[in-house]
């Protein structure tokens, strides 16, 4: 599409119904691109939700995996229950959970303990990073 349109401008021998037939192919083109935009938003949406029904995970297990990750053992202290299965979207919590942790590491004092502690309670679970000159506190709802 692109190279057929590039050669319509560059052709100055073009004549009016060769620029007709190359717009009408772009239109077509367009068309087909926006049916399949259209369909891969459907397809993330559906993917959304499935993802959200009837999965839990451990977020314990979760932060303990990103801590390993990163080879941070040394430096983290957790304070959390062994399993808090939470009904969330993983990847997206996976990655809220990643750039706290993060954060707490590059912004701490080199040598610092960074705190993790997880609270449960009927309707949130509360992640609390703290560090010797900060503290963050992040609430996790039920739903993202």
């Amino acid at each position: 599409m692109k190279a057929e349109t590039e050669f319509a401008l560059k052709n100055q021998k073009a004549n009016k119904a060769e620029l007709t037939e190359t717009l009408e192919s772009n239109l077509e083109e367009i068309n087909k691109l926006t049916e399949l935009t259209a369909m891969l938003l459907e397809l993330s949406r559906t993917e959304n939700k499935l993802a959200l029904e009837d999965k839990s995970f451990n977020l314990t297990e979760l932060i303990s995996e990103l801590v390993r990750e990163r080879k941070a053992e040394a430096r983290v202290k957790m304070n959390c229950p062994e399993h808090i299965n939470i009904p969330l979207h993983h990847t997206a919590t996976r990655e809220l959970c990643a750039i706290l942790l993060d954060n707490s590491l590059k912004h701490s004092p080199k040598n610092s303990v960074v705190k993790i502690r997880i609270i449960p309670s009927k309707q949130k679970h509360h992640r609390q990073l703290h560090q010797r000159r900060h503290n963050f506190t992040t609430n996790f709802a039920t739903r993202l």
